[in-house]
């Protein structure tokens, strides 16, 4: 078994002047100097954290820094406030500097979509069929097979039917929970939809912000979308429309694990739907924890809506509200 050590070594790589200068990512170097100034801890290599202290050194680091010097960066000797000696190479890149640890982006839908593999063979061989009829929404089709959906759209699997067509279209989220997934989608990709809606919401938070230059740290603001538009496009995909018909207007979101339910057999063919901890069909609107909020949290490399450093999601009201740094405005 791994320990913690050994986890975050194999997790995340060493901070460098390399990865904080790459080109349209500058703004994660200054992640640094606003770190060591609010004194807030830094994830080490060795799996604990430390406060660096602002002395000599955080004005070495940030002499290298206006030089563009890579070299100097990296050979910045920081002091922890617990007396030991550190430089960036001794820090990891965790999430703050757009570390999300190997492997981490597709993880969970990587396994949801094994394990479901793995049901829909053992409901052929007990079936003793090569194909089912599954019934998602509204719609039954014949399914021969899932696969993973390429790209960036909003399905992240596809069923396909005996003749290698795809029928469905699957959003997937982890967990049990509104606030256990990070989003339902981003704000930019919407903007051609010149919702007022959204477009209130993005000027209210400029207004918020009284003319800061910079997205700041400890800070993030939310609001209900009440645009059913934006609402159904986020959810079910930017081609939205009245029935789903393929990788951006989906059929149905699920969340965890996955399960097919048997409900009947037509002309000899099994009938099964599926079963998840959470379901949100075609054309429905989220409601509860689950209801959607425009969120913008910082995030030192991006520039969305012209307002560096911030960036701009759809999520559940769950995943806005548990930050506490969260204003609903």
């Amino acid at each position: 078994m791994l320990t913690f050590k050994g986890f975050i070594s194999e997790m995340y790589v060493k901070l460098s002047g390399e990865q904080l200068l790459k080109p349209g990512r500058e703004g994660r170097a200054e992640t640094i100097v606003r770190k060591i100034v609010d004194g807030d801890p830094f994830l080490t290599m060795k799996g604990d954290t430390v406060i660096l202290k602002k002395d000599k050194a955080f004005g070495e680091y940030r002499a290298a820094l206006r030089d563009a010097n890579k070299k100097a960066m990296n050979a910045v000797i920081f002091t922890g406030v617990n007396g030991k000696e550190y430089q960036l190479a001794d820090l990891a890149k965790s999430p703050e500097f757009g570390g999300k640890g190997k492997g981490s982006g597709t993880r969970a839908e990587d396994e949801a979509l094994a394990d479901l593999k793995k049901k829909l063979q053992a409901v052929f061989d007990k079936e003793t069929v090569p194909f089912i009829l599954v019934k998602i929404g509204k719609r039954t089709e014949r399914v021969a097979a899932i696969e993973s959906t390429p790209g960036v759209p909003k399905s992240d699997f596809h069923m396909l039917d005996p003749e290698g067509k795809e029928v469905f279209w699957i959003s997937h989220k982890k967990g049990n929970k509104a606030n256990d997934f990070q989003q339902y989608g981003g704000m930019p990709e919407l903007k051609n939809t010149k919702s007022r809606d959204m477009f209130k919401f993005v000027d209210d938070v400029v207004k918020e912000l009284n003319g800061a230059k910079r997205f700041p740290m400890k800070t993030a603001y939310a609001r209900k979308v009440t645009d059913p538009k934006i609402i159904r496009m986020t959810m079910y995909g930017k081609g939205f429309k009245g029935k789903p018909d393929g990788r951006q207007n989906i059929d149905v979101l699920y969340q965890g694990p996955m399960n097919l339910q048997r409900k009947g057999i037509k002309d000899g063919i099994p009938i099964y739907t599926i079963t998840s901890n959470h379901t949100q069909y075609h054309n429905e609107l989220p409601t509860g924890d689950y209801e959607c909020y425009y969120y913008v949290r910082p995030e030192q490399a991006k520039n969305q809506f012209g307002i560096p450093g911030a960036r701009f999601f759809i999520v559940a009201k769950g995943t806005a509200i548990k930050n506490r740094n969260t204003k609903v405005i």
